[in-house]
């Protein structure tokens, strides 16, 4: 025995049996700055569990109106005649497409609420995820600045301490080397003037001592000489004149020692007094340098301590600078701080706007899908009146038509009587017997509706006689045609 297709795949069946227990929660990915995870969780489990319901209600109505399909089969309406069985198929046919229509509008409108659904949580995630770009790309972009600006503050100011440092220490280095070149130069001055003094005083004394050796010795020689000739001049002379010659000699040498000593003494003297006073000369010019050096060394000391102040000034300029930079940097850390609290709080009123929103959309869309669920419910009831009263109306023809068959069953009652006698046909007789011959639907023949309210579209006849409308009945009468033939509405104005 072969399936058919509707019976091998069904909504109980293959891998729809497991759609109504799936779920998307849980499944979206995590942001720092996103919606609640918890919230769009329960709201996609509630869109879910509503689709689910609403699968469900479908699959129930599907499988009533398949059992009402296998309880009644195909009615035989062969024994009503052909025209009440195109009306009661025309009703059926009508019925089906109805329930048909309903089901793929309540398929649609149940599509429309899952493509909603996801537009509004991506809409929501869209917006969540560039709120949060846009704040970290803010505070990113800010902080970044922060950092910049701090640097060259900082940077800046090292540039300004370094050269004033650096102007400082060349200055102090150029002081300290002319007072050392100075000092040099008078310390050399110093001692090629006294080297030169010494050397005078010396070469003086030298000459001096000299020139009183040579005149002693000059002396001397002549005195030996005159004595040498007075002895010469006067060894002929009697020894008588020895004693007084050597007497007069040795005053004379007494004398020239004398003189000698004296010039030598003299000469020393001079000599002292010279060194003396080249001494008190070098000791003036010593004196003098070293209160040249003295006061060259009290400016340098000066410069040393004018540098030295300098460079205090420059280390508490520093220290300063340091102390504003780091304030700087305290503040810039501190207003960074508060934009990224009012960043974050600016984009938690958003988050949260948008929560508010998305419950509004979301609470609309509820107050949408709950009216359609409940017109499509009335919709779907007044179907089942609809499928009641047809299935009513049809057992009620069958029953007709089974009475009629007991009543008027298969036999000819006038099969004996005599024939009857040819009359002329009376005008309306004629009319009749043409309209009871014409009694008999043909398969091509069109379908009349009768309808009194022309603004109304045709509707199935009830067991009443009137329609299922919900405004009220009317005296519309469905004449079914053929499958290839149109249907003719007659109104009755």
């Amino acid at each position: 025995m072969t399936n058919s297709p509707d019976e091998e795949y069904t909504e109980d069946t293959g891998l729809n049996l497991f759609d109504d227990r799936a779920s998307a929660a849980g499944s979206f990915p995590h942001a720092m700055l996103g919606y609640d995870r918890p919230t769009v969780d329960n709201y996609v489990r509630d869109i879910e569990q509503q689709v689910s319901t609403l699968r469900q209600l479908t699959r129930h109505l599907r499988a009533e109106l398949a059992l009402a399909q296998r309880e009644h089969g195909d009615t035989d309406f062969t024994r009503l005649g052909a025209h009440a069985t195109q009306m009661l198929r025309a009703a059926e046919a009508q019925a089906t497409d109805l329930i048909t229509k309903a089901a793929s509008e309540a398929e649609r409108i149940k599509e429309e609420g899952r493509r909603v659904a996801a537009d509004l949580r991506s809409a929501a995630q869209t917006e969540a995820d560039d709120i949060r770009v846009e704040t970290l790309g803010n505070l990113r972009s800010m902080r970044e600045q922060l950092d910049a600006e701090i640097s060259e503050t900082r940077e800046a100011t090292r540039r300004d301490s370094d050269a004033i440092v650096e102007a400082a220490r060349t200055q102090a280095q150029g002081l300290l080397d002319e007072a050392a070149h100075k000092t040099s130069i008078a310390a050399a001055q110093v001692d090629a003037t006294t080297r030169q003094l010494v050397e005078k005083s010396a070469r003086d004394a030298e000459q001096t001592r000299s020139s009183a050796k040579a005149e002693a010795d000059e002396l001397l020689r002549k005195t030996r000489a005159e004595t040498a000739e007075l002895l010469k001049n006067a060894h002929a002379e009697a020894n008588t004149l020895v004693v007084k010659a050597r007497s007069e000699a040795d005053n004379l040498r007494e004398t020239a020692s004398a003189e000698a000593d004296e010039l030598l003494r003299n000469a020393n003297q001079q000599a002292e007094e010279v060194r003396q006073k080249s001494h008190e000369e070098a000791q003036a010019r010593i004196s003098k340098a070293n209160d040249e050096a003295k006061e060259i060394t009290d400016k340098v000391t000066a410069l040393m301590a004018d540098a030295s102040q300098q460079h205090a000034n420059a280390t508490a300029a520093m220290d300063e600078a340091g102390g504003q930079a780091s304030k700087i940097r305290s503040d810039a850390l501190a207003a960074a701080e508060d934009l990224r609290v009012k960043a974050a709080t600016e984009a938690e009123s958003q988050i949260a706007a948008s929560h508010r929103q998305a419950a509004m959309m979301k609470d609309r869309l509820e107050e949408q899908f709950a009216w359609r669920k409940e017109q499509l419910e009335r919709e779907v009831a007044i179907l089942l009146q609809r499928k009641d009263s047809i299935i009513s109306q049809m057992a009620n023809l069958q029953q007709m038509a089974l009475d009629v068959t007991t009543a008027y069953p298969n036999t000819d009652p006038f099969a004996d009587a005599e024939p009857a006698q040819p009359v002329h046909a009376d005008p309306d007789q004629q009319w009749l017997t043409e309209s009871l011959q014409q009694g008999v639907a043909q398969p091509n023949e069109p379908t009349t509706v009768i309808r009194s309210d022309p603004k109304k579209a045709p509707n199935a006849v009830t067991s009443e006689g009137a329609s299922s409308d919900k405004t009220g009945a009317n005296s519309t009468v469905i004449i079914p045609a053929a499958d290839s033939e149109p249907t003719t509405v007659i109104t009755d104005e």
